[in-house]
């Protein structure tokens, strides 16, 4: 059969047919039965067109990925704050007992290492429901038809990383899929490191993907995006820019207090600052915003284009050193509240 996609009201009553006929298929029919007719459009003019009729017909599960057109898989998904994939229930991690090193299988995202575990039968799922007890009641029957997808991390705890969920999981003929979105606004008292999703069979392929899709807090249209700064991005222009620039441990700004004043008016909603700190030939840029109580960093190697981020409660400052050095730290736990403190310097200079 050709559909004419020139015709609105034919591809509006083939889609709605199609729609019954092929709800498991992932819409397969329609793009291959639409793509042999004579009448072909560019592809996002044909995606846009079938995104706006579905739409209009009430199928709001209906989401794009890439060139597929997928129904939402997802049959039931939660997430909990556990650690008994890990230790023994003493707290203590025993390699013997934690089924991250033992079982399950590893995978990294940019900013997480994560562990996942594929479930297709109730003697795997009692090994896993006698660590979790969270997990939900499932039988064989459900098996039939579905599979248990158990996800962790030993660092999810990280506050970059909270409050995050498992968004959407769908397949191509070769990859099974896993969107992970963060929460917006971000709730950083959720800090659940276990997630777990049962899922149509449909969707099961035997390569993993996984990707963490995080809400966007830096976002300053007043200035170039970090990723897109040249790589001959030059002390002069960063001047210019009114970045905060360090060379060699020395201050170059015209300002040399602007990085003390920003931490003295972060209160201040959205408070931002860019740094440039150079060493020898090694340049590095942070991007910090302080936003809802947090400091939220990008920061980047101008060799290349990678952002890694991060989020801490504070940025201290160190004490100065006889010989004027001064260092900065980004750190969850004050000096003068805790005895430790896990702090991780950034920044240092000369003040004199």
């Amino acid at each position: 059969m050709e559909v004419d996609l020139l015709n609105n009201n034919d591809l509006k009553n083939y889609l709605k047919k199609q729609y019954k006929l092929n709800k498991k298929e992932n819409y397969k029919k329609i793009i291959l039965n639409t793509k042999d007719g004579k009448h072909i459009w560019k592809e996002k003019i044909f995606q846009s067109l079938i995104t706006i009729i579905l739409t209009l017909l009430g199928t709001t599960c209906i989401a794009f990925a890439g060139n597929a057109i997928y129904n939402e898989y997802i049959k039931e998904k939660n997430e909990i704050k556990s650690s008994s994939l890990r230790d023994n229930n003493t707290g203590i991690i025993d390699s013997d007992w934690d089924l991250t090193q033992t079982d399950m299988v590893s995978f990294s995202t940019e900013n997480l290492t994560l562990y996942y575990k594929i479930i297709t039968n109730t003697e795997d799922y009692l090994v896993y429901k006698n660590r979790i007890n969270e997990l939900p009641e499932i039988t064989q029957d459900t098996f039939n038809n579905n599979f248990l997808i158990i996800i962790t991390s030993s660092s999810a705890y990280d506050l970059y990383n909270r409050d995050i969920y498992i968004d959407s999981i769908y397949a191509d003929d070769n990859v099974t899929y896993i969107n992970f979105a963060q929460n917006n606004p971000i709730d950083y008292t959720k800090s659940n490191n276990t997630w777990y999703a049962i899922v149509d069979n449909s969707q099961l392929r035997d390569t993993i993907n996984i990707k963490i899709n995080y809400t966007n807090i830096i976002n300053n249209s007043n200035i170039t995006q970090l990723a897109d700064i040249s790589t001959d991005y030059s002390i002069e222009k960063a001047i210019e820019d009114n970045c905060f620039v360090i060379s060699n441990n020395i201050i170059i700004s015209p300002n040399p207090s602007y990085l003390d004043e920003f931490l003295e008016h972060s209160n201040s909603e959205n408070n931002f600052i860019r740094i440039y700190q150079k060493t020898n030939n090694f340049v590095e840029i942070f991007d910090i915003i302080y936003k809802d109580n947090f400091y939220f960093i990008n920061r980047r190697l101008l060799s290349n284009t990678t952002i890694k981020k991060s989020v801490f409660k504070y940025i201290e400052k160190g004490n100065i050193h006889s010989n004027g050095l001064v260092r900065y730290y980004f750190t969850n736990t004050l000096s003068t509240e805790t005895e430790y403190t896990e702090a991780f310097p950034f920044l240092s200079f000369y003040t004199k």
